[in-house]
């Protein structure tokens, strides 16, 4: 049923006769299809269709711009980190418009630079997500934490502890103006790991 779900969004994706953004979308939801059957070369041939497709569509660029932070993804998950970090960087430079594909893909090449032991690179990138992305303010509260974590392991508990209170000194105007979104920054603040692990040492 999955296979034959996929080939029918195949159809549509590769009929001219609709919309670009419509064929865009398509692509992409067929390769949503084959990559849960774990057919990453197929599925990644479709992302980059969706990319191709819907980039000069306006209607189109959201799954534009999410074909090619999947197919970061699939090159993360098979260990391939320089293909993975380029196309997050395209993500990044190509669909700066498309915030929420920008921001994870900014949030994961700070991921995968720590795992790589570059670890001012990365935190230049997980400290400066609060300020590129303020839409976002939780998941910056997690990009510090993660940073604050890894500072701690290298034993620098200082400097942890000046990333923490950066954050949250960043997200005070948040919380001053009340709401759900400051219930939701009020919460990760106090659920951040970092301050786990001090109670726990």
């Amino acid at each position: 049923a999955r296979g034959a779900g996929a080939g029918r969004y195949d159809a549509i994706a590769g009929n001219a006769s609709f919309a670009a953004a419509a064929r865009a979308e398509a692509s992409f939801r067929a390769a949503d299809i084959l990559r849960t059957r774990d057919r990453a070369e197929q599925a990644d041939a479709r992302y980059s269709a969706a990319t191709e497709l819907g980039a000069d569509a306006p209607e189109g660029r959201e799954f534009a711009a999410r074909g090619l932070l999947e197919r970061a993804h699939i090159k993360r998950r098979a260990k391939d980190a320089v293909a993975a970090l380029s196309l997050y960087g395209e993500v990044r430079e190509k669909f700066a418009d498309q915030r929420r594909s920008a921001a994870h893909a900014m949030t994961w090449t700070g991921k995968l630079l720590m795992a790589a032991g570059e670890r001012e690179k990365a935190g230049q990138l997980l400290m400066g997500f609060a300020e590129a992305f303020p839409e976002y303010p939780v998941e910056a509260i997690r990009n510090a934490d993660l940073l604050a974590l890894e500072q701690l392991e290298a034993g620098d508990p200082t400097e942890a502890r000046t990333t923490v209170e950066r954050i949250q000194r960043a997200m005070e105007g948040v919380l001053a103006e009340g709401g759900k979104t400051a219930d939701a920054v009020r919460e990760a603040l106090s659920g951040m790991r970092f301050t786990d692990q001090l109670a726990g040492d």
